[in-house]
């Protein structure tokens, strides 16, 4: 795993400038877009961080599943710490201007034959309602396209849930790349 002092932080650029690794390439832009841009500082989380990532999470989870299916906060909070601590399940953490956590990505590390070796899975991406379609949840996968490089990953899935609104995540997930390549299915254990 990537050592969180190892990673670089990040800002959400205006629309129409793209962050590459030799630097940064611009592209038209449309001046509202680049006027009404906010820039965010992108963090991969720590034990430290539970708090804001299960606070985050608790979210998610209240948009996207049915009521009786959530776990109850204190067992978000519970859970996250564990897995923060494990080393195989990530936060990255994205903060306003004004440092308000206003997103949050997990991933875990998993490997299989068919990817040739290990790769992401996206467990779960939040944005708070008002920062949404600014940027953030864009600077979010950037800066997991990067840590996916850097853990040497062959590729980043994510499972789009049923409730919530499915469409607008699945061409957030197409916008940045991802193609469909299946229907999941669970069994509660």
């Amino acid at each position: 795993m990537v050592n969180k002092k190892k990673m670089k932080t990040t800002t959400a650029l205006p629309a129409g400038v793209v962050a590459a690794n030799t630097g940064v390439r611009k592209h038209m832009a449309s001046l509202s877009n680049f006027l009404f841009r906010t820039h965010y500082r992108i963090e991969l989380a720590d034990v430290g961080d539970t708090d804001l990532v299960a606070l985050l999470i608790d979210k998610l989870l209240r948009e996207s599943f049915f009521p009786e299916d959530l776990p109850r906060p204190e067992e978000i909070q519970q859970t996250t710490e564990y897995l923060l601590s494990d080393g195989r399940y990530q936060a990255i953490l994205a903060y306003s201007e004004d440092n308000q956590a206003v997103g949050v990505m997990t991933v875990v590390e998993g490997v299989s034959l068919r990817s040739k070796g290990r790769y992401g899975q996206i467990m779960g991406v939040y944005v708070s309602p008002e920062e949404r379609s600014k940027g953030v949840g864009r600077a979010l996968m950037d800066f997991l396209k990067d840590l996916a490089r850097q853990n040497n990953w062959t590729r980043l899935e994510v499972l789009v849930p049923a409730r919530g609104d499915p469409i607008t995540a699945e061409q957030f997930f197409q916008r940045a790349g991802f193609a469909s390549t299946g229907k999941a299915l669970t069994i509660m254990l």
